[in-house]
């Protein structure tokens, strides 16, 4: 069964540089009255929505695993900030444990 026989909206938006423009994408979601989303990527995507400043709320994930390598991938993909004083900042932290997991939330200071 497709999405749309499901109930839901697909919107379509012109690309820009080969990828959504995140801050059009939130203007059309805006005239839905849906005023808050959950984006769940790589380093690629949560780099994008961060330049584009379209996030209020980071939630990090951590399980008690050691993976090692030089391959990893990084949370946030793209040049980073020289000074850690350019650093986004993120303030009213709050720690919840699953388990062994580790959730760590809280909001891009402004």
């Amino acid at each position: 069964m497709r999405i749309k026989d499901k109930g839901a909206k697909v919107i379509q938006l012109p690309l820009k540089d080969g990828r959504i423009d995140l801050n059009l994408l939130m203007s059309e979601l805006g005239k839905l009255r849906i005023t808050s989303i959950l984006i769940e990527g790589g380093g690629t995507v949560i780099a994008s929505a961060l330049k584009a400043k379209i996030v209020d709320k980071v939630m990090f994930c951590y399980a008690p695993k050691i993976l090692g390598g030089d391959d990893g991938v990084p949370i946030c993909k793209g040049a980073g900030p020289d000074l850690m004083s350019e650093s986004i900042r993120v303030k009213n932290i709050e720690v919840r444990r699953f388990g062994d997991d580790v959730m760590i939330e809280g909001y891009i200071s402004t």
